[in-house]
């Protein structure tokens, strides 16, 4: 099944911004790393996610999309043009600092301006990043942003925004500015931020790993079933795992807020579990980001027929109920990937 398979269609894109690699580079690749780590917050709650570059944005590929995420302060000034568009369209947009602020050539560009809930400042790199992913312990957190339900760190960017009138912000920085602010364009949407969220998402994990196999050596002799667990996960992956709930639920609020059905879900968190469709059925391939094996794991997975079985390579034959078009099974055991068939 896995040859022909096919991942479907999402209905949520990140903008890959070339123009912002090209005129970061041996400046900050911090923009990079957002972008990155927002696609990862998606992927742990199954949200599924295609990858736009800006020539497919010019093209018009964004208009079948309902979400979508814009990183980076490069944009082609066409690609800009056709997010305007698309938002004043009904479309959902969320932004991070300094997002789409210059063209293709590095020049000042203010077409977002039309959409933007915010009148905003030039950005300013406080910690410019030149590292790899895992180096994000070393930086140091200047700021923090605060919202009804997270407390995110302003990691190696922030800028300073002003709502404009009738939009609500929905986190401030420390000194109560806005940080975070949501308001309407025509039909559309869109969500905007003074600092990278992405990062904010990863540091934490990263850095309580890097506290865990600093303190590892202390624990060689301790014998409860948890702390036996920790070791084996820092001697079996170098990932980080405990990644902040609270900043993922923000990074994931406008495709809850759009009402997207998602293809895939499951009751676990830091699941990802991908839809493809293949002859004969569906294949998902499933990868547990906990690091830690889990039990009884329940899906429930959109399906156009009637399903006759559904089989785990590492389970074997699992039971199902299917309800018009969903079917839902459980999952006795992941340890790390499985890949789950399901047979129409």
């Amino acid at each position: 099944m896995l040859v022909p398979a096919k991942k479907t269609k999402a209905e949520v894109a990140i903008v890959y911004s070339s123009s912002t690699d090209i005129w970061t580079l041996k400046k900050n690749l911090a923009y990079g790393f957002d972008r990155m780590h927002i696609w990862l917050a998606l992927c742990h709650v199954q949200v599924p996610v295609d990858i736009l570059y800006e020539k497919q944005v010019e093209e018009g590929a964004l208009s079948s999309y309902r979400v979508c995420y814009l990183s980076g302060p490069n944009l082609t000034s066409k690609a800009a043009e056709k997010i305007v568009s698309w938002v004043k369209n009904g479309g959902t947009l969320f932004a991070t600092a300094g997002a789409g602020m210059f063209d293709e050539y590095n020049r000042p560009m203010r077409i977002l301006e039309n959409v933007l809930p915010v009148e905003r400042q030039m950005p300013q790199d406080i910690d410019p990043y030149f590292y790899y992913s895992s180096a994000l312990w070393y930086f140091p957190v200047r700021e923090t942003v605060r919202t009804e339900s997270a407390l995110m760190q302003v990691i190696s960017v922030k800028q300073s925004l002003k709502e404009k009138h009738g939009c609500q912000v929905l986190g401030n920085f420390g000194d109560g500015s806005p940080a975070i602010v949501m308001g309407k364009s025509d039909t559309g949407v869109v969500y905007y931020c003074g600092f990278l969220p992405g990062l904010s998402y990863a540091r934490p994990a990263i850095v309580a790993r890097r506290q865990w196999n600093e303190k590892k050596s202390m624990f060689r002799d301790e014998t409860s079933p948890e702390t036996k667990q920790i070791l084996e996960i820092l001697d079996r992956s170098d990932n980080p795992w405990e990644f902040p709930s609270e900043i993922r639920n923000f990074i994931v609020l406008p495709v809850k807020k759009s009402g997207i059905s998602l293809p895939v879900k499951c009751n676990a968190d830091l699941m990802d579990a991908v839809y493809m469709e293949a002859p004969g059925g569906i294949l998902i391939p499933v990868a547990n980001y906990t690091l830690i094996p889990q039990k009884n794991i329940e899906f429930v997975v959109r399906v156009k027929r009637n399903v006759k079985n559904i089989e785990s390579v590492h389970s074997g034959k699992l039971k199902f109920n299917q309800k018009k078009d969903t079917v839902s099974f459980v999952l006795p055991r992941l340890e790390s990937t499985d890949f789950v068939k399901i047979m129409y």
